[in-house]
């Protein structure tokens, strides 16, 4: 009867950390998953980023542009 305590012993050891590790990788693949969605999502936000950018930074820069051109012509008011 030891024997067969000891191989049950065993055996029970062995189911216990097989389900674990399987627990262990269904969890990774759900973690993987998130993960992998949260990358999509930011790959959609950089494409749309992207696109929004230019137009936006141009209208800044003329806006900025016209700011100088009024605080030049307001200086040389002063000057003159």
């Amino acid at each position: 009867m030891g024997m067969n305590s000891m191989a049950l012993n065993a055996y029970s050891s062995e189911k216990s950390q097989i389900s674990k590790s399987i627990e262990r990788l269904n969890n990774f693949k759900s973690d993987f998953r998130y993960l992998q969605e949260e990358i999509t999502d930011r790959e959609k936000a950089s494409h749309e980023y992207l696109s929004e950018l230019p137009p936006v930074m141009n209208e800044m820069f003329d806006k900025l542009d016209e700011l100088v051109d009024q605080a030049e012509q307001r200086f040389k008011n002063k000057i003159f």
